[in-house]
């Protein structure tokens, strides 16, 4: 949680000082898994934050995010979402979410 804080405030300071301009995208689809596979130390989930990391790289993504769904909730737009954060790259911020998710 440290790291992932120091690197929101990170980006956040940056933001503020013009020295990057964020692009955020957000891709959503209706999939809900076991949450007992949400696990990131093991398959499936470390296979897919690495490919996110991989992905992250090779399209110069300032962020990337996965969020699994808890199955167990009962809200009508139930899904998986990829939320990519870029530097004025709107179209890289997309396509880096559309390939995680």
């Amino acid at each position: 949680m440290y790291d992932a804080g120091y690197r929101v405030a990170e980006l956040t300071f940056q933001a503020a000082r013009g020295l990057i301009s964020t692009v955020i995208k957000c891709v959503k689809i209706p999939m809900i898994t076991p949450a007992e596979k949400h696990d990131h130390r093991f398959h499936p989930m470390k296979t897919l934050l690495e490919y996110a990391r991989k992905t992250t790289q090779e399209l110069g993504i300032l962020e990337l995010s996965i969020f699994p769904v808890q199955p167990w909730l009962d809200v009508e737009k139930l899904g998986w979402s990829v939320v990519a954060i870029s530097d004025n790259d709107q179209a890289s911020a997309v396509e880096a979410a559309k390939r995680v998710m």
